[in-house]
C-alpha cells in the first residue's frame, strides 16, 4: 500500500497543521498517521519535529518526507529484530560507550570554549618551522605574480603589457584597476605565495601552456585562442619538492600548534580532575585477591 493511501483521510496542509499545533498546545497524544507493526506515528510525534515558523507549503513537504523516512526506518528495524541473533541485538554496551564518549567530548568542548587560550606567537611558529622544515616540502609549484584572461578586443592591451613587465607596488593599483574593468578573470599576488595551479586552472589545455618554462623565464607569457588572450607572469617561484617558505605554511603551523596546545590542555584537565577526585576519596582501587 502506498504511503499516501496509508495516511488517507489526513490532509497535509492547513488542517493537519492545526492538528499538530493543537497537539503541542494541549498535550494531546495526537491522532495516528501511520503504523508499522506495533509502532505508531502520531500527529504529536510529527509536531515535535516541525521547525518553528514553517509555512504551510513547506510543512507539507517536511511532514511527507518525515513520514516516508519513518516508515522505511521502521520496516528496516523490524526486519533487523527478526533476523539478528540475540547477541547481535545486544547493543547496551555500545550505547553506553557512545554516551560516555559523547558526554566527555561535550564537556571538553565546553571547557575549551570557556578557559582555553591558544596564545600562539610568531616566535612559536618560527621555532616550529625551523625544527620541522623538512616536513613542509612543497607538493605544488608556487609563485608570486599575475594571471589574467582578457577578451581580444580589450582596450589598451599594449599599455597593459608594458605595465605588467615592470609590475610592482608602484603601479599595482593601475594594473588592478585595468584588470577589474576589462579582464574576464584575473589574479594578482605580488606579496603572497600562491599555487601555480590556482593561477593557471582556466588556461585551456589545448593551448599547451608550459608551466616550468613560464616560471623560469620570469617574463610575461601570452597565449590566445579565438576569443581570449591569456597573460601569465611569475616574478618569483619555488618548485615542487623544495622547502615551503614560512609565510606559505604559517597558517597550517598555527593550526598544528593550537591543536597541540588543546591536547596538552585536555591532558592537564584530566590530571587536575583525577587529583581532585583522589583527594575527595571519589576513587577507590581494590587490591586483587
Amino acid at each position: 500500500m502506498k504511503l499516501r493511501k496509508i495516511i488517507s483521510g489526513v490532509t497535509i496542509g492547513v488542517a493537519l497543521l492545526n492538528i499538530l499545533v493543537s497537539c503541542i498546545d494541549s498535550g494531546h497524544p495526537g491522532v495516528p498517521l501511520v503504523s508499522v507493526g506495533d509502532k505508531v506515528l502520531t500527529s504529536y510525534d510529527v509536531a515535535l519535529m516541525l521547525p518553528t515558523g514553517t509555512t504551510t507549503e513547506d510543512s507539507a513537504v517536511i511532514v511527507d518526507d518525515y513520514i516516508r523516512h519513518w516508515v522505511r526506518q521502521q520496516v528496516m528495524l523490524q526486519k533487523a529484530q527478526i533476523n539478528l541473533a540475540d547477541e547481535e541485538k545486544d547493543i547496551n554496551d555500545a550505547i553506553e560507550q557512545y554516551k560516555t564518549a559523547l558526554l566527555v567530548d561535550r564537556y571538553q568542548r565546553k571547557v575549551l570554549e570557556q578557559k582555553f587560550n591558544p596564545n600562539v606567537t610568531q616566535a612559536d611558529i618560527e621555532k616550529y618551522y625551523n625544527e620541522q622544515s623538512s616536513s613542509f616540502l612543497l607538493t605544488d609549484n608556487i609563485m608570486t605574480g599575475v594571471m589574467a584572461i582578457l577578451p581580444k578586443n580589450a582596450p589598451k592591451l599594449s599599455d597593459l603589457r608594458k605595465q605588467l613587465k615592470v609590475i610592482s607596488t608602484d603601479n599595482y593599483t593601475d594594473v588592478e584597476k585595468y584588470l577589474y574593468l576589462n579582464a574576464t578573470k584575473y589574479t594578482i599576488s605580488l606579496d603572497k605565495w600562491v599555487t601555480v595551479s590556482s593561477m593557471t586552472q582556466y588556461i585551456p589545455k589545448e593551448l599547451n601552456f608550459n608551466e616550468i618554462q613560464a616560471l623560469r623565464s620570469k617574463q610575461l607569457v601570452e597565449l590566445s585562442d579565438n576569443q581570449y588572450i591569456y597573460m601569465f607572469l611569475a616574478n618569483q617561484n619555488i618548485l615542487e619538492g623544495q622547502p615551503s617558505p614560512l609565510e606559505f605554511v604559517q597558517d597550517k603551523i598555527s593550526t598544528i600548534l593550537i591543536n597541540k596546545k588543546k591536547i596538552q590542555f585536555i591532558k592537564s584537565l584530566e590530571g587536575e580532575l583525577y587529583n581532585e577526585a583522589m583527594k575527595n576519596n571519589q576513587i577507590k582501587y581494590y587490591k586483587k585477591q
